[in-house]
């Protein structure tokens, strides 16, 4: 069976900057070019799946195909999910989706160098017409109506890698495959929206792209050094900022308060280094700033659900 394959306007910009040719919604990197393939599935007029594990050798910027689109798409875009462990062991790279309207990237330019993710995006109006006429959390809301910017990131649970995994076996189905494919797409977004609707957000603010990017370099400060707790007036002077608008857009795209945030990604690394690293309980709690060892025990269960020596037998 042939795959009907609406190709996305980025593949066709990227497959005219490598002179190479788009086969049943594919790009196969040129060696000379990179390493690495995109592929495409267009499952019908509303949900659309693709699949981007790539590195070029040089930094590409292209114009933005998507800007003039009138189309009310919501994007679930995974990153960190398309190998079994993180890149380097670096924190930043845990697996997480990024939800969004379509209205996010509104810049002229895009860079288009690497990409390692899987996205699925679904039309606002189709998914509306799924849901029904039910009241929702602010948040599902927003992207329905599709009326503003909006950006949220979710954490990736073991159940939804599992459903990644399975999304990538859409082979194994032959004629299939694409009706495999929708309900598969269709099972995630029904699992992340479920975990987006426990967000208490009593409502919703807009957000740029200068609002973005300084959400993120705070985001990425405060991963930088998970020994000492994020001192809020020092991220102030970093993102320019009032408190108040750091704390407010800082919970509204990741739905955790700055120190819980920094907290929750704390024991994550802890759970890396007990298991990874293979570090005693004592060495990872005192290189992660904890000066009592019960205090770190009891933070850990409360995080990862079981005792950091318990969690080394597991």
């Amino acid at each position: 069976m042939e795959q009907r394959i609406n190709v996305p306007r980025i593949f066709t910009a990227l497959a005219k900057y490598l002179d190479t040719k788009i086969k049943q919604g594919r790009i196969d990197i040129p060696l000379d070019k990179g390493v690495g393939y995109c592929i495409g599935y267009h499952l019908n007029e509303n949900i659309r799946i693709l699949i981007t594990d790539y590195q070029l050798n040089e930094e590409v910027s292209i114009s933005n195909p998507e800007l003039l689109s009138d189309k009310k798409i919501i994007l679930f875009k995974f990153q960190g999910v398309l190998s079994d462990k993180t890149l380097g062991g670096k924190i930043k790279d845990i697996p997480r989706v990024l939800i969004a309207t379509s209205r996010i990237n509104t810049e002229n330019t895009i860079v288009i160098d690497c990409d390692h993710s899987i996205t699925i995006e679904i039309d606002a109006n189709y998914l509306q017409n799924q849901l029904g006429t039910k009241e929702h959390s602010p948040s599902i809301k927003g992207l329905l109506e599709h009326n503003q910017p909006l950006l949220f990131e979710e954490l990736v649970s073991p159940d939804l890698i599992s459903m990644l995994k399975a999304l990538m076996e859409s082979r194994d189905y032959g004629t299939f495959e694409l009706f495999y494919l929708k309900i598969k797409a269709e099972q995630i977004i029904c699992s992340l929206l479920y975990q987006l609707e426990k967000r208490k957000d009593s409502s919703l603010y807009a957000l740029n792209n200068q609002d973005i990017q300084t959400i993120y370099k705070i985001r990425a400060l405060i991963l930088s050094d998970l020994a000492h707790p994020p001192q809020l007036a020092a991220l102030v002077n970093e993102s320019n900022m009032s408190l108040s608008k750091l704390q407010r857009l800082f919970k509204q795209v990741f739905g955790r308060t700055v120190f819980n945030y920094y907290q929750e990604f704390r024991m994550k690394e802890a759970a890396r280094l007990l298991k990874e690293e293979r570090l005693s309980v004592s060495e990872v709690g005192y290189s992660l700033g904890f000066t009592n060892l019960s205090h770190f025990s009891k933070t850990f269960e409360t995080h990862i659900g079981v005792k950091p020596k318990k969690y080394t037998r597991l």
